[in-house]
Order: structure tokens, then sequence, then C-alpha cells
């Protein structure tokens, strides 16, 4: 039976963990709509990281009240965009992370990113980086 969350494309597939790498810096409202466009996805075995470059605007706490489900990492001053990046991808490597996806906190994905994403991934010989 296909569950409302599969595919026929998905069905008897392996569904890696998605680490979903988010840096952001007083971007408050857009990394809410981009959290927002994640949960949306059609794809449901993913992670994700939030990278907080010491924002000086609403960001830490909208975060933590509606988002403290998810992994945060607050930085104590401000480091950058490379190099908060590199914070959330070390974190999701320590948790053994297959996958890696890198989005900025202004990004906005369709349902269906995630999903079609991955099946190039595991469906593709090629051990490239996309």
């Amino acid at each position: 039976m296909i569950s409302p969350n599969q595919n026929k494309s998905s069905v008897g597939k392996k569904q890696p963990i998605v680490w979903i790498i988010i840096p952001t810096f007083n971007r408050g409202n857009d990394l809410i709509e981009c959290i927002q466009s994640i949960r949306n996805q059609n794809y449901t075995n993913y992670q994700i990281v939030i990278i907080d470059d010491n924002s000086q605007d609403d960001t830490r706490s909208l975060l933590n009240n509606y988002y403290s489900d998810l992994q945060l990492i607050h930085l104590d001053s401000n480091q950058g965009a490379s190099t908060a990046t590199n914070i959330g991808i070390n974190y999701a490597l320590s948790k053994n992370a297959e996958l890696i996806l890198r989005l900025d906190s202004d990004t906005i994905v369709d349902n269906s990113y995630l999903e079609m994403l991955v099946d190039v991934l595991v469906n593709t010989k090629s051990n490239e980086i996309a």
C-alpha cells in the first residue's frame, strides 16, 4: 500500500534523510516562509538545521517561539554565511548525514523539490556532488 507521502516511484526504494542547512542573519520573516515551504514537502524524511549568525532582529525569538523542534544553532557573533554554512554542514556530518542540502533563508521550494532531488541522487550511479 502506498502511503499519502509516497508516490509510486519511491515505493521500495531507500529514503535517506536529507539534512537541510539554512544559515540566516536578520531574515526572520523570510526564514519562516522558507521553513513552511520545506514542511509542505511531499518527501518527509529530512532534518532542518538553522544556523542563526547572531541576528539582531526578531529571528531568534521567531525560531524559539514557532520552531523549537528544529535543530537551532545560535552563533554568539556574526561570522558570515560561509562560516555559518560550514558549522551547519559539520553538525550534519557529525550526525552521519548522507545527503546535505544548503538553502538560503529566503528560498521557497516547490512541494516536490526534495522528492525529485532525492530521486535523482539515489537513482544515479554517479558519485558527484549536486
